[in-house]
């Protein structure tokens, strides 16, 4: 498992519990942004917060920021920060964000898998419900282009099996703890 993987799976929450997919789901040529994912995204998970900050990358995708730390808002220590590339698609009506790890755009190694961490998304107020697809759902492993994972992900969206463990986000309020700017300062220093 690649360092960036580790990182997500205990970060990034949405995919707390996910395996990466080989491909991802959706083409980000034809994707759009949400501005009401825009901003920042908060939730503690075992002794650590986690924090996403959704920004917009161009006109069809995202540049997402994620970190995690322990301690203080007013004091944080780091824990890890990924970066990666998302966009959003529709299936059945519901919108699920892909996300790219950003060292892998632009010429990845041959053998590097590129592989994707993909949730279903839901927003209610001030708060993001990210739950994530279970790459190790058998019905993944044939799956080899995002027209395929479509049409499985379509056929079992009532099963429970390919879903992991959904957590819940909270919306930052601008100036809110953490203060963005300081936590990442934090990081750069580390």
């Amino acid at each position: 498992m690649t360092r960036w993987l580790a990182m997500v799976v205990c970060s990034v929450g949405l995919l707390s519990v996910c395996s990466c997919l080989p491909v991802p789901l959706g083409d980000a040529e034809k994707a759009a942004i949400d501005p009401r994912f825009v901003g920042a995204w908060t939730w503690a998970d075992g002794g650590q917060t986690n924090v996403v900050v959704f920004r917009p990358w161009d006109q069809r995708t995202y540049l997402v920021d994620a970190m995690g730390y322990t301690g203080d808002p007013s004091a944080p220590v780091p824990k890890y920060r990924s970066t990666y590339k998302a966009w959003l698609t529709t299936v059945k009506g519901v919108p699920f964000v892909t996300m790219q790890p950003a060292d892998t755009l632009g010429g990845a190694a041959a053998n590097d898998k590129r592989k994707y961490l993909i949730a279903m998304l839901s927003l209610e107020a001030d708060q993001l419900v990210a739950t994530p697809l279970d790459g190790d759902y058998k019905k993944f492993r044939e799956v080899g282009t995002a027209t395929e994972l479509e049409k499985v992900v379509t056929a079992n969206f009532d099963d429970v099996k390919m879903w992991g463990k959904p957590i819940a986000a909270t919306k930052l309020n601008d100036g809110g703890p953490p203060d963005l700017e300081k936590l990442g300062k934090a990081f750069e220093t580390r």
